[in-house]
């Protein structure tokens, strides 16, 4: 690009407080500013045509910050975690499905912090997940939970964990054998790493950062092993 070629870009990309105009294509324009050789190309033309700078600012502060914006956060899974692509055959009690994920994406995309993820995850569960005793059927996965509407405290807590660890929190099964009132029980719960620490998210009990008095956190194989138990005794 040469800077004559280069006025009428900056005439197209004037800034605009107006930030929803920048789907417009005049504001398209504006991504040029991030090839590299365009700061010494405005130099150049300013030197050249001394008008410019009356008109224009170099970067458009109110285009970059917005295009930035409009790029993906790039999805990192936490440590210790890895994906695993099963077809229906396989039963795992932590699964997430095309829709669940929309939902997820849809919910969390305003959270700009940990803590902020982790309770619209909550709030989205007490919305739309009811407790429900599970009769004669099997123990649920997280996905059956979901698509049911409902589940006891088990199957609830795997929804929520699974749905924490696919927006990157790190998040996990507790087995709970005295609650917070210090009543004796066999419970499951969430835990979740927030900025401030973990903290035990309870959706059965509807509380976020619930005071559980003696709970056990489990891996991932020692829940599963139990889930196995539950689901075929």
């Amino acid at each position: 690009m040469r800077p004559e070629e280069l006025v009428g870009v900056l005439r197209r990309a004037r800034p605009s407080p107006d930030l929803s105009s920048l789907s417009s294509p005049p504001f398209l324009d504006a991504s040029l500013f991030f090839q590299p050789e365009i700061p010494g190309l405005v130099q150049k033309l300013r030197s050249q045509r001394p008008q410019v700078p009356e008109f224009f600012t170099f970067p458009p502060t109110p285009v970059v910050p917005a295009l930035r914006a409009q790029q993906p956060e790039p999805y990192r899974l936490p440590d210790g975690y890895k994906v695993h692509v099963n077809d229906d055959s396989v039963i795992d009690p932590f699964a997430i499905s095309n829709e669940l994920i929309d939902i997820i994406r849809r919910e969390t995309r305003h959270c700009s912090t940990r803590e902020a993820k982790a309770r619209r995850i909550f709030d989205w569960m007490q919305e739309h997940i009811d407790y429900r005793k599970r009769g004669f059927r099997p123990y649920a996965t997280s996905l059956e939970t979901f698509r049911r509407g409902g589940g006891v405290c088990g199957e609830q807590a795997f929804l929520y964990v699974s749905m924490a660890r696919s927006t990157g929190l790190r998040s996990g099964y507790v087995s709970v054998s005295r609650d917070y009132k210090h009543k004796k029980v066999h419970h499951g719960c969430a835990s979740v790493d927030i900025e401030r620490g973990r903290i035990l998210v309870d959706p059965a009990y509807h509380t976020f950062d619930i005071k559980h008095c003696k709970y056990e956190h489990l891996r991932d194989v020692e829940i599963i092993d139990r889930f196995y138990e539950w689901r075929t005794g």
